[in-house]
């Protein structure tokens, strides 16, 4: 299946940024808030992309808060590690 592309800040091209984070999740509902809001303290120079590997739990939800802050990559089914 391809991967959907929920979100992306066109206000911010990932171009005018020195370097991405790229956040890997699945069912990391609990922890993914905190390491978001760490990342985030960190300030400007990056773009953060976040890759939700087909999540049942609530990420998607909790990913709907940071879509104007960051890139959303959603897979329909978890497909492992990468």
């Amino acid at each position: 299946m391809p991967t959907e592309i929920q979100h992306i800040n066109s206000e911010k091209p990932i171009l005018n940024f020195n370097f991405c984070i790229i956040i890997p999740t699945y069912n990391n509902a609990k922890t993914l808030k905190r390491v978001i809001d760490g990342v985030l303290k960190f300030g400007v120079g990056f773009h953060i992309i976040v890759v939700n590997d087909g999540s049942t739990d609530e990420t998607a939800f909790l990913l709907e808060e940071y879509k104007e802050n960051l890139t959303i990559i959603t897979n329909p089914v978890n497909r492992g590690k990468g």
